[in-house]
């Protein structure tokens, strides 16, 4: 893909904007409050400026009328998220939009769906009042690293993990400076409060707020996956200088409208190696591209400093803030002996229908819970969708009468 003027002058600008390890320390105590946090914020605008005044390519999109989609409210705050999988169900649906419904949530929830999709998972979407899209996508290669494009005459060519950043940007567009925004995971993602209620006063100053995973479980340079994909799309000094920190997951993050655009763009960006490398760089995406390459990205552009030199961001560990991401849980059980019971993040008397609930570390309630997929058959309970009711007190016995109690 060749690069635009505009991403050839954040390349430039972005390069010049990394920091060291001690730098970032520093970033995470700050409060957002100071100068730099202001002059930050302009740069910031500047570029969300120069970002939309660009012609989107995206502009063919529209939301799908035909299911009685509801239409973007500006001024409300948002989820975006890809379900663009067409083996997905009513259940997923459910689990997804209707427990953050179910939170009071009153904001957008906005979904790219597959125009092959079931059509009982589309049904309940609608009578959860998502905003739909279909995203009509051609597909080709090994399932690692299959690269997708829209059927639509665009130039944008991406693996399918990547393509929802291009949409993350597109639908960013279609809300006003004030709304907080929330891009995620569809299918390993429930929600147990209204994660833009939770505890405000600890990162409205902010503009970005992303989540890390379990330490010491996962880190960079002791995971394969995450390693590997840092130094496949950055080089081995990429490993050296960032390798001992913990992952912070690309599944869910949020911010404020203008800090999701720019930092969606900046994502898009990345797979033009000559933003990754430099004007003067002969690498190639050969050995770059594959099926998680964005949280190599994430991770990058987050422990080089290239993010914060445009927006001030709130690090949260895991099991604290809106979203807890408990995946590498089930490891720390395996490797530690880690007990979710002793350590607060189950609570309740058992295992039971409506008598467990997940819980950050100051024993609050988790708003969003991510990754719960990775405790099928383990921790909880045989059957994922009756793991499901445990937790989340849903209780319905069937899908037709959940759907009606949401």
């Amino acid at each position: 893909m060749m690069a635009t003027s505009l991403s050839l002058l954040f390349a430039s600008l972005v390069r010049c904007a990394e920091i060291s390890r001690k730098d970032i320390v520093g970033m995470k105590a700050s409060k957002g409050n100071s100068k730099k946090s202001q002059y930050k914020q302009e740069k910031l605008l500047k570029m969300v400026t120069m970002i939309t005044m660009e012609p989107s390519q995206l502009t063919f999109l529209q939301p799908n009328g035909s299911f009685g989609s509801q239409m973007h409210q500006p001024s409300m705050d948002a989820v975006f998220a890809m379900g663009h999988n067409d083996q997905l169900i009513r259940r997923d649906a459910v689990l997804f939009a209707g427990t953050l419904r179910k939170t009071g949530f009153k904001g957008d929830i906005v979904i790219g769906v597959s125009p092959t999709a079931k059509p009982d998972f589309i049904q309940a979407l609608h009578e959860l009042k998502c905003i739909l899209y279909t995203i009509n996508l051609d597909c080709g290669g090994v399932q690692n690293s299959k690269m997708c494009t829209f059927k639509e005459k665009t130039n944008i060519v991406a693996p399918i993990a990547m393509i929802r950043y291009f949409l993350y940007e597109f639908w960013a567009t279609k809300y006003e400076s004030s709304s907080w925004i929330m891009v995620s995971d569809f299918s390993d993602v429930i929600f147990q409060s209204n994660p833009f209620q939770y505890r405000p006063e600890e990162w409205k100053s902010f503009q970005l707020l992303v989540f890390l995973e379990h330490h010491p479980t996962k880190v960079i340079n002791r995971c394969i996956f995450n390693g590997g994909w840092i130094e496949s799309c950055y080089g081995h000094e990429a490993i050296v200088k960032y390798g001992s920190n913990t992952v912070s997951c690309s599944g869910i993050t949020m911010g404020s409208r203008d800090a999701i655009l720019l930092y969606s763009h900046v994502m898009t960006q990345q797979l033009n190696p000559l933003v990754r490398y430099g004007l003067d760089s002969t690498a190639d995406n050969k050995q770059c591209f594959s099926i998680g390459m964005d949280q190599g990205f994430h991770n990058y552009l987050l422990y080089s400093g290239q993010l914060d030199a445009y927006m001030d961001i709130k690090w949260y560990a895991q099991g604290e803030g809106p979203v807890n991401t408990i995946g590498a849980l089930k490891n720390a059980i395996m490797m530690y002996d880690y007990d979710l019971w002793k350590a607060g993040v189950l609570r309740g008397t058992g295992l039971g229908i409506g008598n467990m609930t997940i819980h950050n570390y100051n024993g609050d309630l988790s708003p969003a819970i991510h990754q719960y997929d990775r405790f099928e058959g383990g921790v909880f309970d045989q059957n994922v969708f009756d793991t499901f009711k445990l937790i989340y007190r849903l209780g319905a016995q069937d899908m037709k009468t959940l759907v009606k109690d949401l």
